[in-house]
């Protein structure tokens, strides 16, 4: 391990190479992906046969004692394909890295963006998918921060859904029912699985097939595959519900452990 210490200022220099080696106990292990946003650089470290990745972090040259948050860590234990690392920038108003998941059986994908603030890497959106699944960084709201739209599958292709993250008050918010946006009622009849969601980025809208709730009242409770109507809505982010993501709890805790990890 201190010669992996050693070793970790050096590759700092080269992350734009691709294939940096680490020498490690059990072998060597390569990274086939990095990341640099501004003084922070990324590794991903690809294990021996069998073993998940592992990630290294950088600052400045020199190696940082940081342990990923929890979601990011329960994604790195389950992945079984291809981990990769990228920068993004402007996204909420933060800048960081985007770490993808890439399954090796079924081909889906589990992301994770990390944003720098301040002397810490913090999770602030996340998403997952099938393959073609894609994540969208728009201005929604006119006001020169961009929000992120994602396009997510539950599983497996049956769940097609859109979840959108804001920044608001420097917390990222979550909705992922974007349903409001409908102009009349959706029956609760057809969340079973026939409720399906894409973004359009050409029109900047959530094309939402639905099954109206005046379709069932005038079916009297028979439901038909011609019941089902698709709309574009625009997104009115004031219509929508928001909550802190998922990830704001782990990320303050894992930043006061490291914070107290450094102090002992």
């Amino acid at each position: 391990m201190k010669r992996l210490a050693l070793l970790l200022p050096l590759l700092a220099l080269a992350a734009g190479c691709a294939n940096v080696s680490f020498s490690q106990p059990g072998g060597e292990t390569r990274t086939d992906s990095s990341a640099t946003v501004s003084d922070w650089t990324l590794f991903v470290l690809n294990g021996n046969t069998g073993e998940p990745p592992s990630l290294r972090l950088v600052r400045g040259g020199e190696p940082v004692d940081w342990r990923p948050p929890e979601r990011l860590a329960a994604l790195v234990a389950g992945t079984d394909g291809k981990f990769v690392v990228s920068p993004f920038r402007g996204i909420l108003g933060f800048d960081g890295f985007r770490v993808d998941a890439l399954s090796g059986t079924t081909g889906s994908r589990l992301t994770c963006y990390l944003a720098v603030i301040g002397d810490d890497l913090v999770p602030v959106a996340d998403s997952f998918g099938d393959p073609g699944d894609e994540d969208h960084a728009v201005d929604l709201d006119g006001d020169g921060v961009d929000e992120l739209v994602c396009d997510v599958t539950w599983e497996m292709g049956g769940h097609p859904r859109v979840h959108l993250f804001r920044r608001v008050d420097d917390v990222s918010m979550l909705c992922d029912d974007p349903t409001p946006l409908l102009p009349e009622p959706a029956s609760s009849l057809a969340w079973a699985g026939h409720l399906r969601e894409r973004y359009d980025p050409k029109t900047k809208t959530i094309r939402i097939r639905y099954l109206p709730e005046r379709r069932v009242q005038e079916s009297h409770g028979s439901i038909g595959e011609e019941m089902y109507e698709e709309v574009a809505c625009p997104i009115l982010l004031e219509r929508l519900s928001w909550h802190p993501s998922m990830n704001a709890p782990a990320a303050s805790e894992s930043h006061a452990e490291n914070a107290e990890s450094a102090e002992n």
